[in-house]
């Protein structure tokens, strides 16, 4: 996975070198909404797993992903803690944006995403994603519950159980970490592992160095100010 390679462009915004073929932002305070001269598309949010194509959302559905069906589409999604997710196919151009907060991760919305991607015409060794400024483990605490229903997404053969996910979580304490009757949960190097189990390979995944919760004066963080304040992120198709 690549931490290196993320660019603030002025005040406003981080770009990633891993998408460089697509128009792309991380919003940070100052960000903008939009770009100039294209269709832009934005949605409901509902903490869910459902990815939507630009139609399905003029029709007034909501969901947490969007993904584009034609060249031009820039797709937009916002985010305060929550991980915004920016994924490209070299192979197509096509792009798809993510809002994953525990309850969208928990329900596989970056694998549904990736999948949606792959039946529309994408190839696995294509794909580039960047997952983007986010609250880190350090500062983010969660419940058992929390913890169990994100474990559950990375069963294997070797770790058949979310109990023998979490043991194997726990020697790892920059995923997770005991902290009291909480934990310390870094949810990007969970959706890591989700794209991992995919065959997706560590060099098509980027991630931010960025906490949201750690840089006040970059980013809004609810955690932090609880305030339902926002940056958003965006691509535009090829």
């Amino acid at each position: 996975m690549m931490a290196a390679g993320w660019h603030w462009q002025g005040e406003t915004h981080l770009t990633c070198d891993l998408l460089a073929s697509w128009r792309h932002q991380f919003g940070g305070r100052l960000g903008e909404r939009e770009f100039p001269g294209v269709k832009n598309y934005r949605l409901r949010q509902i903490h869910s797993g459902l990815v939507l194509s630009p139609m399905d959302r003029q029709s007034g559905s909501a969901g947490d992903g969007l993904m584009a069906t034609q060249p031009g589409q820039a797709l937009w999604v916002c985010s305060a803690d929550c991980v915004p997710v920016l994924i490209g196919c070299l192979h197509t151009g096509t792009v798809a944006a993510l809002h994953a907060g525990w309850r969208g991760t928990a329900a596989q919305i970056i694998p549904t995403a990736v999948q949606k991607l792959l039946h529309q015409g994408s190839e696995l060794s294509s794909l580039r994603m960047a997952l983007g400024p986010a609250i880190s483990g350090g500062n983010y605490q969660v419940q058992d519950d929390v913890v169990a229903a994100l474990a559950t997404t990375v069963v294997t053969p070797d770790q058949p159980t979310m109990t023998d996910v979490i043991a194997q979580w726990r020697t790892e304490p920059e995923l997770l970490r005991p902290d009291g009757e909480r934990w310390r949960l870094d949810l990007r190097r969970v959706q890591v592992r989700q794209l991992l189990q995919l065959g997706i390979q560590p060099d098509q995944i980027a991630v931010s160095p960025h906490c949201t919760y750690a840089e006040p004066e970059r980013f809004y963080s609810y955690r932090r100010d609880g305030k339902t304040q926002v940056q958003w992120s965006g691509i535009l198709s090829r």
